[in-house]
């Protein structure tokens, strides 16, 4: 189940989950709004009346976007590297 990472300070919806932070965009067209989602055909909208929160609310779901990518390539390299060592002891086993 996905877990909620921030709760935003925007008009309507407050609550971003951590399988949204997929696409984050501003949307000027908009106004103070910005779009995230797990794809295009999901994004989902926050708007805001004050542009100074506006721009820490995004600021902070950048650094958690990019938290959250981070430890995924983390778990992906730890993924390959216990895939190698599987490997490496098979060949070890097969060559005694």
């Amino acid at each position: 189940m996905a877990e909620i990472v921030f709760v935003c300070r925007s008009k309507n919806n407050k609550n971003v989950r951590d399988n949204e932070l997929k696409i984050l965009r501003k949307n000027k067209s908009l106004g103070l709004c910005f779009e995230f989602g797990e794809n295009e055909m999901n994004l989902k909208k926050r708007f805001y009346d004050n542009e100074k929160i506006f721009e820490e609310d995004f600021a902070k779901l950048q650094e958690i976007k990019k938290k959250i990518e981070k430890e995924g390539q983390n778990r992906e390299s730890r993924n390959i590297d216990r895939n190698i060592d599987r490997k490496d002891n098979k060949k070890d086993l097969i060559d005694e």
